[in-house]
């Protein structure tokens, strides 16, 4: 949603959790989303995904790397 003095600033879930994991984003009349920054994935950046790709809500992990946030090398 939109707060603020006005309803001009962005809102984003949990705030995209810090400012080091993401920022929140949005222009009018469009839900604010949070831009996320490697690796860090999901609807507020609170979920890693290091060496793979966020898909439905899941790292799917590139090839030779496993675990939950892909961050494990075969």
């Amino acid at each position: 949603g939109w707060g603020g003095p006005g309803c001009f600033e962005p809102s984003c879930p949990n705030n995209c959790t810090n400012s080091s994991q993401g920022v929140c984003m949005g222009l009018p009349l469009m839900t604010p989303q949070c831009e996320c920054a490697h690796p860090w994935v999901g609807e507020d950046c609170s979920s890693k995904c290091d060496h793979g790709t966020w898909v439905n809500n899941t790292c799917v992990c590139d090839p030779c790397f496993q675990v939950q946030g892909c961050d494990i090398e075969c």
